[in-house]
């Protein structure tokens, strides 16, 4: 009888741990506001997905004798202020030593409208730590796209540090790749737009091959063409008609050299698109660009259009 009643009082334990243990989960999801651990989602006025685990991301500490800047997007303005000495990243260690929260699971844009982007870039490592947040909402070139618990202490060091804000191309912006495919596509929101005249007396062949995209463009002018390397060629996008640049993915260290080419009338310059700083290009209507100066100041761009597809980037006919 005892051992019956012992084994009875041991699986009542335990059932009761699992349900303990279960509440503690569901309570830890239910801080962030919206967020049905029921249900896995988020309610109505909060349309995105939370993962069911909480995510931690350490903030690195910034090297001895680097510098570190802030930021603040306001939709129409960026904002930066550049640290650079070892109080300024004692109190950035000790205000922001880590973010935790929900990964965001769904493909929906989680950045809301009219709501300001405060952003940090780390200098002095191999690759940068670029980091974004908007409001609770923090996204960082490590690959986390989470709903925090509470807003991070990025608006407050803004406050704090920004003495003497200088005026930023939105290029600028940290973890720009990763906040201008936040929803899996490009957000025009955080796209330049182009601002490279076309020539048509400077066409361009496109040809897609295993190896990436190669083109040739043809001085088709009465005088010689001066341009960069092979690599200076680039991608844009196409958004509801109007053309986009693509932003470089964040953290890297790329670098264009300033070699100097001239091409004479009738003749051709050919090259390979330098896919990896652009990463992989989501499905859309796209277009390669290559600058070049005719003269002083005139400067075009030859064209070619391509459509990038589920099975990679396919040739399109001119737009």
């Amino acid at each position: 009888m005892k051992r019956v009643f012992s084994s009875l009082l041991l699986i009542l334990l335990l059932c009761s741990c699992q349900e303990t243990s279960a509440e503690l989960e569901n309570a830890a999801a239910s801080d962030i506001p919206g967020y049905s651990a029921a249900e896995g989602r988020s309610s109505p006025d909060r349309p995105f997905s939370l993962a069911g685990e909480e995510t931690v991301v350490s903030i690195p500490r910034t090297p001895a004798t680097a510098s570190f800047f802030l930021t603040c997007w306001d939709g129409k303005t960026l904002w930066k202020q550049s640290c650079f000495t070892q109080e300024d990243r004692d109190a950035l260690a000790e205000a922001l030593p880590s973010v935790c929260g929900y990964a965001i699971t769904e493909e929906t844009s989680p950045i809301p409208e009219d709501t300001p982007i405060y952003g940090l870039s780390l200098g002095g490592a191999e690759e940068n730590f670029e980091a974004v947040c908007c409001g609770t909402i923090w996204l960082d070139n490590a690959g986390h796209l989470l709903r925090l618990r509470s807003e991070p202490a990025l608006p407050d060091l803004w406050a704090r540090f920004a003495q003497n804000p200088e005026e930023q191309d939105l290029r600028s912006q940290p973890a720009h790749w990763e906040l201008a495919l936040s929803s899996g596509q490009w957000d025009p929101r955080f796209l330049v737009p182009a601002d490279c005249p076309v020539s048509e007396a400077v066409p361009m062949a496109l040809t897609v091959t295993d190896n990436g995209m190669e083109w040739r463009i043809t001085n088709g002018l009465r005088e010689e063409i001066t341009h960069g390397n092979d690599s200076t060629a680039f991608p844009e996008v196409l958004l509801d008609g109007i053309w986009y640049q693509l932003p470089v993915r964040s953290g890297k260290h790329y670098a264009w050299t300033a070699e100097a080419y001239t091409t004479h009338p009738g003749e051709s310059y050919s090259g390979r698109l330098w896919q990896e700083p652009y990463g992989p290009l989501p499905p859309g209507n796209y277009r390669l660009v290559f600058r070049f100066s005719a003269g002083s100041p005139a400067e075009g761009c030859a064209t070619a259009p391509f459509q990038v597809t589920d099975r990679g980037p396919q040739l399109a006919h001119n737009s």
